[in-house]
């Protein structure tokens, strides 16, 4: 393996771009929290008219709204200082003492104080009460806590640095920094954190696992305070439950440490709206919502299922990953974009499995990555689909090191693949040599950027990396 200088002039071929930032403690944890990556925005609404553009935009849509002819969006948030950006084709709107002043860019930003001084008055006469009526939306970014025990750990929303807060490159900009927006200090390690979307409610789980956490994040204040917690059924060694969220007018927490103890609990009233209602005592090692009824869980023997919850316990399921793969620890992700298997199961081994959803039973491609080791930490194994390229995942959990595979041509048992892009920057940029290097701890794809992912490692740092696809290129 090369050494670092020639990974770090090599760097400079294999990124687009390229951010890190040093935690106060490793985390198990990537969530992102708000409109997962949009531009943030602030809402302008008149007095005397209702929204222009009708219904607010959802998912990851451009959030914008046009207000009397003005069409304003907001760049970026700090923490008690807004911006808001205009197009060019704006600048007849502002005082013609002003206009010669602004810089002739495709987008400019102004902070929120500045805009009134600099707009005509008489569009300041227009937007006066529009300005005293701002919405302003929760803050995208992401969600880190800590993980260690014996100690308080922190839980932090970071907002993203600007660059990584617009869809498309528009220029340089001077901020490179993640921005602590909220903060607060569990007493237990978090080696799980949910955000319940649309609210401001995020869900915890980990050790001591005899329960769920509940947070609210202020919207007064900097501070992310537990409001509530849910009992669980595990009270036993070091079991901790595995969680997901049903987001709906009466949001559910999906939770379990073994098929047993499945059940979703209303997050409001605490009242169990289902469970497995079965005595099978599996460890699961991942949960996650598919859509407003079902959810697919993987044991960490390999067992995957797919379950309706407006049905008893009657989940279709595959009962091992296939041939040859006995043994080791599984996790597993639904997803995927385009034709072929949405549903991949990584093994403890570098094994990983394709399914087709229509039929678990049958896997489509069972082959071996070139990992390096077993995982040294099963419990940090992780595979994500990268939800905007079609056929391409992640994995990572095995060393200092995520791994991009494009699955489009596989097919059989047992082949052996080989990654398209290999991140290495949490092992070259350690410093401490080879023998302690760190080892990813988690990553997830960024929602809006399809080539942009976050990891995490045990050293505490957190890297965001837009990878060049070099076999595109050629």
């Amino acid at each position: 393996m090369e050494s670092a200088e020639d990974w770090l002039v090599e760097s400079l071929r294999l990124y687009q771009d390229f951010h890190a930032f040093d935690l106060s403690g490793a985390t198990r944890v990537l969530e992102w929290i708000g409109d997962k990556g949009d531009v943030p925005c602030l809402a302008l609404k008149n007095q005397s008219s209702s929204w222009n553009s009708g219904a607010q935009p959802r998912g990851t849509q451009p959030l914008f709204w046009e207000l009397e002819g003005l069409l304003v969006t907001c760049s970026n948030f700090m923490p008690r200082q807004h911006y808001i950006s205009l197009m060019k084709k704006d600048l007849d709107l502002f005082h013609p003492s002003v206009q010669g002043c602004i810089p002739m860019a495709e987008e400019f930003v102004f902070a929120l104080g500045d805009l009134v001084e600099c707009l005509d008055p008489a569009v300041v006469q227009n937007l006066s009460s529009t300005l005293s009526q701002l919405i302003l939306l929760l803050f995208p970014g992401i969600l880190v806590a800590g993980y260690e025990s014996l100690k308080k750990n922190e839980i932090l929303h970071l907002i993203l640095p600007l660059r990584l807060s617009v869809k498309e490159n528009q220029g340089l900009f001077p901020e490179r920094d993640f921005k602590v927006r909220h903060g607060g200090f569990s007493d237990r390690s978090v080696f799980d954190l949910k955000y319940v979307p649309d609210t401001r409610l995020l869900v915890t789980s980990g050790l001591p696992g005899c329960y769920l956490q509940v947070w609210q994040v202020a919207e007064d204040s900097d501070v992310i305070k537990a409001v509530s917690t849910i009992d669980v059924r595990e009270k036993e060694g070091r079991l901790w439950p595995r969680m997901a969220i049903f987001s709906s007018a009466a949001p559910g927490v999906l939770h379990g440490a073994r098929l047993s103890s499945l059940k979703v609990v209303d997050l409001e009233s605490q009242k169990t709206t289902y469970s497995s209602g079965v005595s099978d005592d599996e460890l699961l090692s991942s949960l996650q919502v598919l859509d407003a009824d079902t959810f697919a869980f993987c044991c960490t023997s390999g067992r995957l299922g797919l379950v309706d919850t407006r049905q008893k316990w009657t989940p279709s399921e595959n009962l091992r990953p296939g041939s040859g793969s006995a043994g080791g620890r599984w996790c597993a992700e639904a997803g995927g974009r385009g034709p072929g298997p949405s549903i991949a199961s990584l093994g403890s081994d570098g094994q990983l499995c394709l399914l087709d959803p229509r039929d678990l039973c049958q896997p489509v491609s069972l082959v071996q990555c070139p990992v390096s080791m077993p995982s040294p930490d099963p419990e940090l194994l992780r595979v994500t689909w990268a939800p905007g390229l079609d056929n391409c995942l992640a994995i990572s959990g095995f060393d200092g090191t995520v791994q991009v595979y494009d699955v489009t041509s596989w097919g059989g048992m047992g082949r052996q693949v080989e990654p398209l892009f290999t991140h290495k920057g949490h092992i070259f940029l350690d410093g401490n040599g080879m023998d302690t290097a760190p080892l990813v701890t988690t990553h997830t794809w960024h929602p809006c950027k399809p080539r942009t992912l976050l990891s995490a490692a045990s050293d505490a740092s957190l890297h965001v990396w837009d990878w060049v696809d070099l076999h595109a290129a050629h």
